[in-house]
């Protein structure tokens, strides 16, 4: 009614709202908020009317509230969080922040980088190899391959050609125009020369190819032109296989001497030793058999003594010497009936005088008929001289009484040939013989005694008279040729008298004795060879006083019964080979020996072995199954070896192993061998202590020792030939090698099974590939 009509607007939506302020309407001036109005949050505004709903919640807990938190149902994002790359999400809730960026520029993000920081890497990137780089991101690509499977990889040029597994350091060159041992050469050292005759066939890769049969070892260039073979030996067409160098219309395959114009098959026989006609032989009474220098057809007339012939003067043998067809008187007639005729007999008128009589000496008669009087005989000395001129063969004792009958000398040869003698006491007389003296084809001799001999001219031989039991020439002091005594015993040479023999102008050889002392006191040279062999029974080999030796010296024994030393105690000069390889030495020293001209050779069992003076074996030194039993091996002098070099094989020294030191060697002009007798056989080289050799001009081969641990030849510069060195079962340092500056052959360091890998390759970087004239191969050897 009008008594309650007022302004007031209770009751009444202001808002429009569909809420009034009685029915909750907390602001009905704003038709977005009433109670069931869903709040709005971040707003400021209480939409709901409902003050418990919160405006800015925080609905994950992680300290930020959902207005400014840009996911709050997640704790592990709100602002200020650290950004994790490559996970898809804005975890600091900056957009501006980039879930995958791209650090180093490359186009790759650190996503899929394997090096943000480096634009040179990443995915699709071209793989350098041998640069210990992943440059493409992927693992799988390899640094170092080995794409030909042949065990040697591209990095720092080991592997040539890595496309073809062929190819390969230590591969065999073969003939194909392809380095296949990666060595920078083509198709090096290949020469195809298949009868190793040293030329090659045409179509060899190298070397001299003019070999026109490489077959055939025989046929070459220079190889001499074989006639009458049907081959062309030499390669040259033009040398003729049938040659007539004579000119006498036979060609040498049908001239016995093409040659001699006057010699062919059908030339007439001469009466001159010679086989003219070719048939073979000449004719029969061109025959010289005794050797005197007249044959049947120029008037020998007894061709089985030499003594007998035109030019012969008649001799008191009973024989037409002079061949004249008559035997004078005197050599039929015995006036005194004493049994020796007129040309025997000095007094053939008084029956106690004669060859076989006695002398007397002071009694001023030559009662013997020995030509002279009481001091020609053997009680009384070879003064004066009475010589025969010319040769003699002493064949029985009647001949040797007959001699001493009127000769002490002879002027020319004496042989001694007889069946029948036992001994020479009938020769007692001999003081000199100016040529040779033989003692020869004498089955039966036992015995050689000689007094007064004091020369021999020329040679002095002694040659298988197997029952020779004793040697005695007391009195010799010079054989101007050969001395030789040679026995192939039954009951052997037991005493042998040299004590004043001073010098022999050619060989002393000595073979077959059963003496225990050798010894040769007054002996000062020996111009030839000094041979002794087969003297089973020596104890002592003593030369006191033996300065030089023109040839070789050799000692050897066989099948020794006991031990044995060698004296050269002022022995200087060598002219050849030194050679002492006894079963059984117990020493061997040569304080004097300066120089040996050959090879100074060694081998078995010595106590000591030292030459503390010796500076050169032109021949080189080989050393092989020595075994040294006080470990004593002296040659501190030694600066130059020629010849074969050094050779060091199979030491049999018991332990320790035995060190071989030669501290002056320098240079070695041949080889250098050190070799043991392999994993089957007893080696006990210890060292080869070389500590200034600087040269060898050969080879150098160090193979198959057993107990060498090292090679020390620190100064060792320049190799002439190949450096070998294999199948060395204890070898483990070669750095002792690694002044080695050059070799002018092939390099091999192959299965030595406990010698590091790393160490061969290293010597070989060491010498360098350009320095080295052959192939370089390693392989086979330790970890």
């Amino acid at each position: 009614d009008s008594a309650g009509d007022d302004d007031s607007t209770e009751g009444i939506d202001e808002d429009g709202d569909g809420w009034t302020i009685e029915e909750g309407d907390c602001d009905d001036t704003d038709p977005d908020i009433y109670p069931t109005r869903s709040e709005t949050q971040c707003d400021g505004i209480d939409n709901d009317c409902d003050p418990t709903t919160e405006d800015r919640p925080d609905n994950d807990g992680d300290g930020w509230d959902t207005c400014d938190d840009c996911h709050d149902g997640d704790a592990d994002i709100f602002p200020g969080n650290v950004e994790s790359v490559c996970d898809g999400i804005d975890n600091d809730c900056e957009p501006a922040t980039l879930d995958e960026p791209d650090g180093d520029g490359d186009g790759a993000t650190v996503c899929e980088d394997c090096d943000d920081a480096d634009p040179e890497r990443f995915p699709g990137q071209l793989e350098t190899f041998c640069d210990g780089i992943d440059n493409d991101c992927e693992p799988a690509t390899g640094d170092e391959p080995d794409d030909d499977g042949d065990g040697y990889v591209v990095c720092d040029g080991i592997d040539c050609d890595d496309g073809n597994a062929d190819v390969f350091p230590g591969q065999v060159e073969d003939c194909n125009g392809i380095d296949d041992d990666c060595d920078g050469e083509i198709d090096d050292g290949l020469t195809f020369d298949l009868d190793g005759d040293g030329y090659s066939t045409p179509d060899s890769c190298a070397g001299t190819q003019d070999d026109c049969d490489d077959s055939n070892h025989l046929i070459y260039p220079d190889y001499p032109d074989l006639p009458c073979d049907g081959i062309d030996n030499d390669c040259d067409p033009a040398t003729v296989d049938d040659p007539d160098g004579d000119g006498d219309g036979f060609t040498v395959c049908f001239d016995c001497d093409d040659h001699d114009p006057t010699r062919h098959p059908f030339a007439a026989e001469d009466c001159n030793g010679i086989d003219d006609d070719c048939d073979g032989s000449a004719d029969p009474d061109e025959a010289d058999a005794d050797g005197d220098g007249w044959m049947v057809c120029e008037g020998d007339c007894d061709d089985a003594v030499y003594y007998v012939n035109p030019d012969v003067a008649e001799r008191c043998d009973g024989l037409d010497n002079d061949c004249d067809g008559v035997i004078p008187a005197d050599e039929t007639d015995d006036v005194d009936g004493d049994g020796f005729v007129v040309c025997e007999d000095c007094n053939d008128l008084n029956p106690a005088i004669h060859p076989a009589a006695s002398e007397v000496c002071g009694s001023g008669v030559d009662d013997d008929c020995d030509g002279g009087v009481d001091d020609l005989d053997v009680e009384c000395g070879c003064d004066p001289i009475v010589p025969l001129l010319g040769n003699i063969n002493i064949s029985s004792s009647a001949a040797a009484q007959a001699f001493c009958g009127q000769y002490n000398t002879v002027y020319g040869s004496m042989t001694v040939d007889g069946a029948v003698l036992t001994d020479v006491d009938d020769l007692a007389c001999l003081c000199e013989v100016s040529s040779d003296l033989t003692f020869d084809q004498a089955p039966n001799l036992e015995r050689i005694e000689l007094p007064l001999l004091h020369t021999v001219g020329g040679d002095l031989v002694v040659w298988e008279n197997e029952f020779i039991d004793r040697i005695t020439l007391p009195s010799l002091t010079n054989v101007g040729g050969d001395l030789l005594v040679y026995l192939f015993p039954v009951y052997g040479l037991n005493s042998l008298d040299l004590a004043v023999l001073e010098s022999i102008g050619g060989d002393f050889w000595m073979h077959g004795v059963l003496i225990e002392t050798i010894s040769y006191p007054a002996l000062t040279e020996v111009g030839g060879h000094l041979w002794f062999g087969s003297n089973e029974y020596a104890l002592l080999f003593s030369f006191p006083e033996l300065a030089s030796v023109g040839e070789f010296v050799s000692m050897s024994q066989y099948t020794p019964l006991s031990d044995s030393s060698v004296e050269f105690p002022v022995l200087e000069t060598v002219g050849d080979v030194f050679s002492v390889n006894s079963g059984s030495v117990l020493e061997l020293r040569c304080p004097q020996l300066a120089l040996i001209g050959g090879e100074l050779g060694l081998s078995n069992q010595y106590s000591t072995i030292s030459f503390p003076v010796l500076a050169e074996a032109q021949g080189g030194l080989q050393i092989s199954h020595v075994e040294v039993l006080d470990g004593t091996f002296d040659m501190p002098a030694l600066r130059s070896l020629g010849g074969d070099g050094l050779d060091i094989w199979k030491s049999l020294s018991p332990t320790p192993p035995l060190t071989y030191t030669l501290s002056a060697l320098e240079l070695v002009d041949g080889d250098l061998v050190v070799e043991g007798a392999g994993p089957d056989g007893v080696d006990r080289i210890m060292l080869v202590d070389l500590p200034l050799l600087a040269e060898v001009t050969g080879d150098v081969d160090i193979e198959w020792t057993m107990t060498m641990p090292a090679v020390s030849w620190p100064y060792l510069a320049v190799i002439g030939g190949d450096l070998a060195i294999h199948d060395n079962g204890a070898l483990v340092d070669i750095t002792g090698l690694f002044g080695v500056e050059s070799i002018g052959g092939s390099l091999w360091i192959g299965d030595n099974p406990v010698l590091p890998t790393a160490e061969a390759w290293a010597l070989l970087a060491t010498i360098g590939h350009n320095n080295i004239g052959g192939n370089a191969s390693i392989q086979n050897n330790g970890p």
